[in-house]
């Protein structure tokens, strides 16, 4: 899939493939939305065409932009809508996302355009296709203002946000390759896939040569155990740039158990002094 498009000023002309298109709303979705079935059944979704892309343009037509606010998702966007074009990025960037604005093109890609701008983790970016104009408005981050009241409370809220965040994104998949990064955590992933009786191949070698070899097996998604230390030691500076083109040029897509908004805000809420004891303790669940 190509995750580009290009507006002609002069025209007004768009030139992009979408994922789908629905009467004037056009959506371009570059990413895994893990909670979809569910979404289907609370809001009586229809998906016809069974693909996750219907399921998200049917629910931004319900719910407007606030339904990023209901997905559990990786992604990067491209929503067209009454004459306007939205760029939105989830909250970690977990897909890169660029643009460019000049006086004849408004561009943008998942690849770097020349004179272009990185869309911010967590912004949305509204181009008005009949003025030129542009919006950017930045979602909500992660706070980290309220703790959990014991440490026990800590050990359980991890745990089973943990476990979710893992599942979903594992879950009903026909085969994957796992990426051993040589930290303890990767046994996370691990034993939670021998639970759930995935299909999985460990891979241990870099994570390129890894995404190469995987590639010629014929696997389609990889997934990464990178990002749950950095988060212990408040670190939400994610650099995963290099990861996703790695995998893009193999044919797979990348999926990051760890980097989940809801475990992320989970670890914030555990108080600096117990984080290094609640990871040992659920850690030791899984070895």
């Amino acid at each position: 899939m190509e995750f580009k498009g290009l507006i002609a000023k002069k025209t007004k002309s768009v030139e992009w493939k979408p994922s789908i298109s629905l009467g004037n709303e056009s959506l371009l979705f570059n990413g895994s939305f893990y909670n979809y079935f569910q979404i289907m059944k609370e809001y009586e979704i229809e998906n016809e065409s069974k693909t996750q892309s219907e399921v998200l343009i049917k629910l931004l037509k319900i719910k407007g932009v606030q339904a990023l606010n209901l997905i559990n998702a990786d992604y990067a966007i491209a929503y067209l809508k009454n004459n306007k074009l939205f760029l939105i990025r989830d909250l970690i960037g977990t897909k890169p996302l660029f643009y460019s604005d000049d006086d004849s093109f408004f561009k943008f890609s998942d690849e770097v355009l020349e004179k272009g701008v990185e869309l911010a983790p967590g912004t949305l970016l509204e181009y008005n296709i009949s003025n030129g104009s542009l919006k950017l408005f930045e979602r909500t981050s992660f706070e980290s203002s309220n703790y959990f009241s014991s440490f026990e409370e800590s050990v359980e809220e991890f745990a089973k946000h943990l476990f979710r965040s893992v599942s979903s994104r594992v879950y009903n998949l026909s085969r994957m390759a796992l990426f051993d990064n040589g930290l303890p955590e990767f046994k996370i992933i691990q034993k939670l896939c021998k639970d759930l009786d995935c299909d999985f191949k460990v891979f241990s070698q870099a994570f390129d040569e890894t995404c190469v070899k995987a590639g010629k097996e014929g696997y389609k998604v990889i997934i990464s155990s990178y990002g749950l230390r950095k988060i212990f030691n408040n670190d939400l500076n994610f650099e995963i740039k290099e990861q996703y083109y790695a995998a893009k040029k193999n044919n797979l897509d990348i999926r990051y158990p760890f980097l989940d908004p809801k475990l992320i805000q989970t670890i914030l809420m555990i108080r600096s002094a117990d984080r290094r004891r609640v990871l040992q303790l659920v850690s030791e669940q899984f070895n």
